[in-house]
């Protein structure tokens, strides 16, 4: 859970009190109103005493609209690193899922060869590691992939969000997905309709 109280900065926030339980949210809001911004408080790489969260660092996974990958590994070489920085095992569900996402020959490609969708998806394989983040951010990542792809980590959101506070940022329509739709304006946050 995600509690923000009276949270004030400069002119770009003025946050009387919001909550966030768990389950998919989508924060919607113009370019430059403080959406990267607040995500980065709530996720607690920017630190402010006005929100409080049960989440430890450890288990958050904030993905943005670059990949997480090193140019002279392959792409299953940069998963497998990316899996073991946070002390993740690759069981054989995981790598199950990879190979859904990916071909061999794909997997086998060096991350500076790799497509910007290939290259997006090593960290978004992160998501298949089931009981493992109690928060995930997603800010415009899916923007570089594929449709195909995009409704299979939709399908791995669905299954995650009774245990996991999910907030997907994202300047395009999402139908493939069962979210809440919160909208940051003029600094202060509200709820919008179900999807």
């Amino acid at each position: 859970m995600i509690e923000i109280n009276n949270f004030k900065k400069s002119r770009l926030f003025d946050i009387k009190k919001f909550k966030i339980d768990k389950g998919i949210y989508k924060l919607s809001g113009a370019n430059g109103s403080g959406k990267t911004t607040l995500l980065e408080y709530i996720s607690g790489f920017r630190k402010d005493n006005a929100l409080v969260t049960d989440i430890a660092s450890k288990q958050t996974l904030f993905l943005g609209e670059t990949g997480i990958g090193t140019e002279d590994l392959t792409i299953l070489e940069n998963i497998q690193l990316a899996y073991w920085s946070f002390g993740i095992k690759l069981s054989d569900s995981i790598l199950f899922k990879i190979n859904k996402c990916y071909t061999e020959q794909q997997l086998n490609t060096l991350y500076k060869r790799a497509s910007f969708g290939m290259q997006i998806m090593v960290g978004l394989s992160l998501l298949f590691s089931e009981n493992q983040w109690q928060l995930i951010i997603l800010d415009e990542t899916l923007s570089g992939v594929d449709k195909e792809n995009t409704a299979f980590f939709f399908e791995c959101l669905q299954q995650l969000k009774k245990e996991t506070t999910i907030i997907i940022v994202s300047h395009s329509e999402i139908s493939d997905i069962d979210y809440q739709e919160i909208y940051i304006e003029n600094g202060e946050l509200y709820y919008a309709k179900n999807k």
